[in-house]
């Protein structure tokens, strides 16, 4: 196991081979070891927390971009009870959008940009793309 020297981690005592790497005094390999594993780990790791959290920003920019045309609209066309949370849930996220991330130069953060698009873009697919019947279902019985 290769860990950075923090304290923490002297209590990873075992029977398996335990080589430290000292950030502090910038050594991030020793010998053929490093930690960059592990850093590139909680770097993914926090990634996905941001795109989690944009998932919701997405879901309510959409809530909004539905509701409030709805709203103003519904002075002169009907609609469906239903259809401010029908759409917003049935907006799904795609190609396009990894596309874009994909073109992004290197130096605005693309890597940053890849990884946030993709959990969009997955939860849009899997999440919201299986359950859109179900939810249309649910509140059409209601």
């Amino acid at each position: 196991m290769v860990t950075e020297e923090w304290r923490a981690f002297n209590a990873l005592k075992g029977d398996y081979l335990h080589i430290t790497v000292n950030h502090q005094y910038g050594q991030f390999v020793n010998g053929a070891f490093t930690s960059n594993g592990v850093e590139y780990f909680w770097s993914l790791f926090k990634r996905g927390i941001i795109g989690v959290i944009t998932i919701f920003i997405v879901l309510m920019a959409r809530w909004i971009s539905v509701a409030v045309p709805v709203f103003f609209l519904r002075f002169k066309n009907t609609f469906e009870k239903n259809a401010i949370p029908i759409l917003t849930w049935g907006g799904l996220r795609g190609g396009i959008s990894v596309a874009l991330a994909l073109s992004l130069p290197n130096e605005m953060f693309k890597d940053e940009f890849v990884v946030i698009t993709y959990v969009v873009v997955v939860f849009s697919i899997l999440v919201q793309g299986l359950t859109i019947g179900k939810l249309a279902r649910e509140l059409s019985a209601k």
